[in-house]
């Protein structure tokens, strides 16, 4: 009897132990799990450079400047607002005109809300000698393009086309696995001469990847002259 009666007591106890480092392993799996999330749904908090393009038809967009590495690897074209409008086409009439916004969230963007945030206005690259000539603020009105960029492989040069209004689009070239580029065009609806597939333009892609070369490979696929080309960031 006393033998039964210790070994139902170990049991138990054993039984007790097991049932709380059990609770306590979950627990910590969820904190875990939770942490993780807040972290991923806050990883895209920081600086998001942009470039501005304009279209006489359809105003001010500004495009995201994208990486192959997080938290920049999203293709982002946004219909925009900006304060200081006249001053700030006098500057895109002049060149590129790159944005540097405040801190934000890229989610906001992924996600297609629409908010505002200063920012500083530079005529030219703000980071390859680009001078800031306006602090103002910038409101990001709708979402135009939202994209991955996934270091695809293809032996052809895909580009994503987004309506604008009945009239025009806005084609942006889908960044592959390097090299590539990111190019940007404003074209009129009726006659493209590319082959389109579910609102993508396909084309052959360039022999060398250089801005004159690009330009006259897009003018063969019926793309009308970019309005924004960049290379060195996907060599």
């Amino acid at each position: 009897m006393t033998v039964n009666y210790h070994r139902q007591k170990l049991s138990a106890i054993a039984l007790a132990l097991f049932m709380a480092t059990t609770f306590f392993t979950l627990v910590g799996t969820s904190l875990l799990v939770h942490a993780q999330a807040v972290h991923g749904n806050h990883a895209l908090i920081g600086s998001h450079g942009m470039v501005l393009i304009y279209d006489q038809e359809e105003g001010i967009f500004a495009s995201h400047l994208p990486l192959y590495r997080s938290p920049h690897n999203y293709q982002i074209i946004y219909k925009v607002e900006v304060s200081e409008h006249e001053m700030i086409r006098e500057l895109l009439a002049a060149g590129m005109v790159t944005v540097l916004p405040t801190n934000f969230d890229l989610n906001k963007l992924i996600s297609g809300e629409a908010f505002s945030v200063e920012a500083q206005f530079f005529q030219g690259h703000f980071e390859r000698g680009g001078q800031v000539k306006n602090t103002g603020m910038i409101s990001f009105i709708r979402p135009v393009l939202v994209k991955k960029v996934t270091k695809e492989h293809s032996q052809a040069a895909s580009f994503y086309t987004a309506a604008l209004s009945k009239t025009k689009v806005i084609v942006a070239h889908k960044i592959q696995h390097p090299p590539s580029f990111d190019a940007l065009a404003f074209m009129p609806l009726p006659g493209k001469a590319a082959a389109e597939t579910n609102n993508v333009i396909v084309c052959d892609n360039p022999k060398t990847f250089d801005v004159s070369t690009i330009s006259k490979q897009l003018e063969l696929c019926g793309i009308p002259a970019p309005v924004y080309i960049e290379i060195r960031d996907f060599e």
